[in-house]
């Protein structure tokens, strides 16, 4: 069986949308927030795996970890409107990256793999007033980045280089390739 090592809805969602058999365990770590970016998503991600996978020793346990990177600052998910209004206007008019760490263990089988998927988005310039419309929604709440790109926010989207459900915080595709490379996935 999968365990889904995360507390994310669009995770859940994915998996779902997916047809995937899976069970979801929040994991109770300590995220870390030293060394460079990609070592930060893939140690958090497989610290979120190896918690569950206490709770499911004979299972394939599937940790991640976001990070949306702009100017060399992870914009960390926020519930103050303050932080997201500072998020929008440094994401306005350029570009950034979001960075997921991967981490599929199956403690039986002694795997334990990780990887990381990054994807580049553009935002478009956004003036005062689609800022104040955004923050009022509140669909930035508890978002990496201040943002939900399969949301409202996907109105700002000018383009993305890479994995858009990367973005959403569950790469897909990578996730498939490295369970068939496992031989944890087969049809």
């Amino acid at each position: 069986m999968l365990v889904l090592a995360s507390s994310s809805e669009r995770r859940v969602q994915i998996l779902k949308n997916l047809g995937l058999d899976f069970v979801q365990c929040t994991p109770d770590i300590v995220e870390i927030s030293d060394g460079d970016f990609v070592f930060r998503a893939v140690q958090n991600a497989l610290n979120k795996a190896r918690c569950c996978a206490t709770q499911y020793p004979g299972d394939v346990v599937l940790g991640y970890d976001t990070l949306v990177v702009v100017d060399n600052t992870v914009l960390e998910k926020t519930e103050d409107s303050a932080v997201a209004k500072k998020y929008l206007m440094l994401l306005s008019g350029r570009s950034h990256i979001v960075i997921t760490g991967i981490a599929i263990i199956a403690p039986k089988r002694k795997i334990e793999y990780t990887a990381h998927e990054i994807t580049r988005v553009w935002f478009k310039k956004l003036d005062e007033a689609e800022i104040s419309w955004y923050l009022d929604s509140g669909e930035w709440k508890g978002k990496a980045g201040g943002y939900a790109i399969q949301g409202k926010a996907g109105m700002f989207i000018e383009k993305i280089e890479g994995c858009y459900y990367n973005v959403v915080g569950l790469p897909v595709h990578r996730t498939y390739e490295i369970l068939k490379e496992l031989q944890i996935l087969q049809f």
